[in-house]
């Protein structure tokens, strides 16, 4: 028997409200599963925020470190 059948099984002995409260658990489940899929960066997008990495100066940087104070009591 499967773990979708078992819960099935399950959920036909509860109250109306306990089983309610588990099918409310499944969609929030499945909300959480869509919600993860959904913020995971692609693969293409890091592709390309690389490329554009890899285009940039190598010394981009040494102006704005310049500005920066560079001793702590100065921050």
């Amino acid at each position: 028997m499967s773990i979708a059948e078992l819960i099935f099984q399950e959920s036909k002995e509860l109250p109306e409200f306990e089983a309610q409260e588990v099918l409310d658990f499944v969609a929030f489940l499945k909300q959480k599963l869509k919600t993860k899929h959904d913020t995971k960066p692609k693969k293409e997008s890091l592709i390309a925020a690389f490329e554009l990495l890899s285009q940039m100066p190598d010394d981009f940087m040494n102006d704005r470190v310049d500005d920066l104070p560079q001793e702590r009591e100065a921050w």
